[in-house]
């Protein structure tokens, strides 16, 4: 049996502590390394209810003016766990940001629950990031999240 435990941060903490540490790295980092904060999958547990929020994403990167990481199976898990609408999601996020993609595919249960599995990019997947890459012109950098031979 687990038995998970942990403190549930306000928002206001949250933000704070995002901005703590940045502050940190930066000042603990070479100025010409370029930072950005990446988009999470939602759960059911509180740990994700406000972490997975577009606001508060779009938040983190502007209070500290970082750029955006795009996780393309992190947004869709998002919208099917919390059952919203995936363009709405994805239009609520900071992508005039996105500095990096990462991408894959992901499984969805018997009962409609997605995981993040990173499973192999179909054709539709591909597709679909050539669409961000298209519009998005400041994607540095591509990360396709599968570690199984192609």
């Amino acid at each position: 049996k687990i038995i998970l435990d942990g403190e549930i941060y306000t928002e206001k903490k949250l933000i704070l502590n995002s901005c703590n540490n940045i502050e940190w790295l930066k000042d603990n980092i070479s100025s010409t390394i370029e930072l950005a904060v990446e988009n999470n999958n939602y759960y059911n547990t509180p740990a994700y209810d406000i972490v997975t929020e577009p606001e508060f994403i779009s938040t983190i990167v502007d209070k500290n003016n970082i750029n955006f990481l795009f996780d393309v199976a992190h947004a869709k898990i998002t919208s099917i766990n919390k059952n919203i609408d995936y363009l709405n999601y994805f239009n609520s996020l900071p992508l005039s940001k996105i500095i990096q993609i990462h991408f894959c595919n992901f499984t969805i249960d018997e009962k409609g629950y997605a995981y993040d599995t990173h499973d192999e990019p179909d054709d539709n997947t591909y597709e679909y990031l050539k669409k961000i890459i298209d519009k998005y012109k400041n994607v540095k950098y591509i990360t396709l999240e599968y570690y199984k031979d192609l």
